[in-house]
């Protein structure tokens, strides 16, 4: 169930009951990242889906030949979010009844 949810519903707000079973350090992820071409010095806006980095393959500008970037995570256009995955068990009906026995 969690699963289908989870697939249908990227993106937006959702409430899910069950019990935390394994948490993950915060990280921060990349939605969206300006960079630098080192040949010609012109910075581009690159999304970064579901925070895959993806650094670009060639320069945009149509006489520039560069393939060498600098990412620039300084720049207002930039923009990275913490996250943490949370591992969730789904609680039963008669666990929830039971649910203060699990807290230490």
């Amino acid at each position: 169930m969690v699963i289908k949810v989870f697939f249908e519903l990227v993106g937006k707000f959702v409430t899910i009951r069950g019990a935390v079973v394994r948490t993950g350090t915060v990280r921060s992820e990349v939605c969206r990242m300006t960079f630098r071409c080192i040949e010609c010095s012109v910075m581009f806006v690159i999304e970064q889906p579901q925070g895959c980095f993806a650094s670009p393959s060639r320069c945009k500008t149509r006489d520039c030949e560069g393939r060498i970037f600098r990412p620039e995570e300084t720049e207002s256009t930039t923009k990275m979010v913490d996250a943490r995955k949370i591992r969730l068990q789904d609680i039963q009906h008669y666990d929830v009844l039971n649910y203060n026995k699990w807290l230490p």
